[in-house]
Formats: C-alpha cells, sequence, structure tokens
C-alpha cells in the first residue's frame, strides 16, 4: 500500500501538482520502519522537487542533505550525483553561489567517474546559471555549448530539450534575437513527450518574450496567456512570475502604460508573498519607475525609484567588493574539469573516426 502511494507521488510531482508537497510529506510520516533505502531516498528526492516547484528552498535544502547521507551509505553514485544536484539548486536559488557551484563540480566528477553522461549535462547546465549570474560570459556559453553536444550525442532528448532552453535563455540575455530565433526553431522540432511541465511553460514564457522583444504584440498575446494560464494550473510560481513579468513589458510595448503599471505591481506583490523577490531583475524597477513617471504620477515613480537605487547600489558594492564573485580556486578547479571533458569528447570522436575508417578494410 505505502508503495503504491510511493507511485502516485512520484506521477503528482512530474505533473507539478500543488497537492504533490503535502501528500509527499504525509507519506514521509506514514513510512514504515522497514521501508528499503531505495524507496526512502526516492521520497526524499520527490520532496525536494516538490518544494523547488513551490520556492520553499530551505526545506528543499534539508531534505537534500538527507539524501546525501542516504546516498553516502548506499554507495550508489547515481544517488550521490542526484544528491549534489539538488544541493547546488538548491544552494543557488538562495544565491549561494559559491556553495552551488562547488556542489555541481562534486556532481560533475562523480559523472566522470561514471561515464553518466545525462548527469554531466546536468552539471553544464547548472554551473552556466552561476557563471551568468557572476557575469563570466564565456566561460557561460562554454559550458552550454558543452551541454548541448553531449546531450545531443547521447540522444538525450530531455536533456537536449533543457539545455536549448537554457541557451535560448542566455541569447535572450545577450539581446541577440537572431540566434535566440534559431534557438527556439531547433527546440520547436524536439519531441515533447518526455518533457515535464514545467519546462514546457518556460519555453512558451520564452517564446513570448522574443515576440515582445520583436514588436509582434499580436502573437505574443496568446502565446503568453496560454504560458500563464498553465503555470497556475500547476502552480509553478517561477513561471507565473515569470510571465507576469513578460506580460508588464508587452502592455508598455502596446503603448498601455497603465497596464504595465499594473501588471507590475502585481509580480512584485506575488514574488513578495513567494518569498522571491531576488528573481525580479533590479532593473524591472527602473523600467517601473519610467511608466509610472510618463503616465503622471511622479510620487509613485520616486517611491519605485528608490526602490530601484537601493538594488543597484547594493549590487555595485558586492561586485567591487567581489562579494557575489565565484572563489578563483572554484574557477581555475572547473576551468581544468572542462578541460579533461573537452579532451575525452574529442577523444571518443577520434576513436570513433578510426573504427570508421577501418570498417571497410575489415569487411573486406
Amino acid at each position: 500500500m505505502w508503495s503504491e502511494r510511493l507511485l502516485a507521488v512520484r506521477q503528482l510531482v512530474w505533473l507539478a501538482s500543488p497537492e504533490a508537497l503535502p501528500a509527499a510529506r504525509t507519506l514521509l510520516r506514514d513510512a514504515p520502519q522497514a521501508a528499503s533505502l531505495q524507496d526512502e531516498m526516492v521520497l526524499h528526492e520527490l520532496i525536494c522537487r516538490a518544494a523547488w516547484a513551490e520556492l520553499r528552498f530551505p526545506l528543499m535544502l534539508r531534505h537534500a542533505r538527507i539524501l546525501e547521507k542516504l546516498a553516502v551509505s548506499s554507495g550508489e553514485l547515481a544517488w550521490q550525483i542526484e544528491a549534489q544536484q539538488l544541493l547546488a539548486n538548491a544552494h543557488y536559488d538562495q544565491r549561494r553561489y559559491d556553495q552551488s557551484l562547488a556542489c555541481w563540480v562534486s556532481s560533475l566528477e562523480l559523472a566522470q567517474k561514471s561515464d553518466h553522461y545525462a548527469a554531466l549535462c546536468e552539471a553544464c547546465l547548472g554551473m552556466s546559471n552561476i557563471l551568468l549570474a557572476d557575469q563570466q560570459y564565456q566561460e557561460a556559453r562554454q559550458v552550454l555549448e558543452l551541454a548541448c553536444n553531449q546531450a545531443m550525442r547521447s540522444g538525450l532528448n530531455r536533456l537536449s530539450f533543457k539545455a536549448g532552453l537554457y541557451t535560448a535563455n542566455f541569447l535572450a540575455q545577450q539581446n541577440d534575437l537572431q540566434g535566440l530565433a534559431q534557438c527556439l526553431a531547433w527546440l520547436k522540432q524536439l519531441p515533447v513527450d518526455d518533457i515535464e511541465e514545467t519546462l514546457l511553460i518556460d519555453i512558451e514564457n520564452t517564446r513570448a518574450r522574443l515576440l515582445c522583444l520583436q514588436n509582434d504584440t499580436q502573437a505574443a498575446g496568446p502565446v503568453l496567456q496560454a504560458a500563464t494560464t498553465r503555470a497556475h494550473a500547476c502552480r509553478y510560481l517561477w513561471g507565473s512570475l515569470q510571465a507576469q513579468l513578460i506580460a508588464a513589458d508587452l502592455a508598455a510595448t502596446r503603448g498601455q502604460l497603465d497596464v504595465a503599471i499594473k501588471a507590475g505591481h502585481s509580480v512584485l506583490n506575488a514574488a513578495r508573498e513567494a518569498n522571491g523577490c531576488h528573481f525580479i531583475p533590479y532593473d524591472f524597477m527602473l523600467k517601473l519607475g519610467r511608466w509610472q513617471e510618463e503616465c503622471g504620477l511622479p510620487d509613485d515613480a520616486l517611491a519605485t525609484l528608490e526602490q530601484w537605487h537601493v538594488r543597484h547600489r547594493a549590487d555595485l558594492l558586492a561586485r567591487h567588493e567581489h562579494k557575489r564573485r565565484i572563489a578563483p580556486g572554484l574557477l581555475r578547479q572547473l576551468s581544468l574539469l572542462l578541460q579533461v571533458m573537452q579532451l575525452k569528447d574529442e577523444n571518443k570522436n577520434l576513436r570513433s573516426q578510426l573504427q570508421s575508417s577501418l570498417a571497410p578494410e575489415y569487411a573486406t
């Protein structure tokens, strides 16, 4: 009976159901003493993922640490990798970049030992987020290319999709609209049967953002509405916040500044309620202040711009004091690991070419 409930919780997490987290925590309380170590690890992983979807990062971190201990005691590399990935994501979403990168590096080293190609891709994608947050753009592009190439070469459709989505977001940040359009067109050709709902929402948000940047407001509206509806249906808070940010930009592009301001306040309130204010780019406050100014709301604009100034000043100080920067030692370690990955990849390609060239000779 308990095992059947575990399978049901797995399905709820996969569907990003709002019932996933309470069901998983109830199942943990009801766990029999005779539950296998494997089932325990599965359950703690599911709690981590359900908490992640609801932006409950301290809860996610707590269960990721429990999973790490269980994984080490099991001796299974795959579970140790899983634990490191969840720890890395939990640290990252709490802006602990050094700790997050250290977990990704650990995950990468374990993945290399076991030739776990999916984990290699996941590690590269996770590290790209940290490198982007630290404005290490060249290194971020490098790990994204490695992730895409490895996923495609290994036939990992889900990770090809995820790597393409991360690349699309990178291109959007770099304002490379042509590259972004090409990336989204490539993503549209991939099958989506094994892609979780949250990733599909992310890609719809990214598509809506591109259309907004291209001033194609007529096409952007329905895409954004679909993403918003799907995000609300499965309580995907990150997807919902992103959709609201894009909705504000879309209204401003249409010249509907009153609607843009209303959408701006809506996303800020939603972020505060979800304890996700750090997900709102501080330059959004600058845009909101300018919209208020143009609409003849000087007091509101002043208050908003003061908030922007506080965040902007804190960001400049952090950069000056190197508080946000990745420790140099970690960057060197990462650089060496990436070189090893590239050399292994080149060696594998050479061996494959050699076997292909020798095959006709042996056939005769």
